[in-house]
């Protein structure tokens, strides 16, 4: 163990301490290829314990790959299947969205829970070579602009590219016109809320409806988003007597926007 004095402070403290904590540092030798967890623990002069938290690193040359290809093609759209290659048997560990579990509609097959609620395992296939197929990712339930992952593999070690994980940017394209503008826009009033329903658009790649505001003679901002196939929102944040204006849109997976529905307004009343 090696310690050094760590750098004097920019202004000066009050009171002046009677005594400096050093920065302790030591190498540890002999470990190789292997995800590595780790923590310092301090003991006084009585005996006295205590740990800092768990830390987990991965140990080892050429973590990031050293530029050889990790997924084919190297830059997917929503509507292509992805083939990510392993070094050696194990899993993929992956996320979507900077580590946000993916529907199960995007699980290969053998997929399950990681339990952190941040991402899933994938079985790599393979016997001298190690891949998995991975996607399209243009399910309006879930929509993908990255695709996060690490390699655990069966010996217990794991890839995580030097710490920085890897990541791959979905670009989304946009073969097909803009959705067509909700039709069947209501809005139903009650005391401090407002009912809003629509007829679901029937394009085949649907994403999400947007909603949007407006009170007085203010303009109109964008209130809230559901995701298709919802058609009902309850707006409970206005107040009785004040009229509110809507309008709705639909996007879809491409993230293209339609043209706004009719607008329409109500005033929520107090029920006597």
């Amino acid at each position: 163990m090696n310690s050094s004095e760590l750098p004097p402070v920019q202004r000066p403290s009050t009171p002046v301490p009677y005594y400096r904590a050093k920065r302790y540092y030591a190498t540890i030798s002999g470990i190789n290829n292997r995800y590595v967890d780790y923590w310092v623990e301090a003991i006084d002069a009585k005996g006295n314990k205590s740990k800092s938290p768990i830390m987990h690193v991965w140990v080892g040359q050429g973590g990031g790959g050293g530029g050889q290809t990790k997924w084919k093609p190297q830059n997917p759209t929503q509507n292509d299947i992805i083939t990510v290659y392993g070094a050696k048997s194990g899993w993929l560990h992956w996320g979507v969205n900077n580590w946000h579990e993916p529907i199960t509609n995007y699980w290969p097959s053998g997929t399950f829970r990681f339990g952190d609620g941040k991402a899933v395992e994938s079985p790599l296939q393979g016997t001298t070579s190690w891949t998995i197929n991975i996607g399209p990712f243009n399910n309006p339930n879930q929509h993908v602009t990255v695709v996060d992952f690490v390699f655990h593999y069966s010996d217990g070690s794991w890839d995580n590219n030097n710490g920085q994980d890897y990541h791959i940017p979905i670009t989304i394209v946009t073969g097909n016109s803009p959705p067509t503008a909700p039709q069947g826009f209501q809005i139903k009033k009650g005391c401090s809320k407002l009912k809003l329903s629509w007829n679901l658009n029937t394009e085949s790649d649907i994403w999400k409806y947007k909603i949007y505001r407006k009170s007085g003679g203010g303009n109109f901002s964008f209130l809230k988003s559901v995701s298709h196939p919802t058609n009902i929102y309850y707006d409970n944040s206005v107040t009785n007597d004040i009229t509110y204006y809507y309008y709705i849109t639909a996007v879809d997976t491409a993230t293209q926007e339609s043209q706004p529905s009719i607008t329409l307004f109500e005033t929520p009343k107090k029920i006597s």
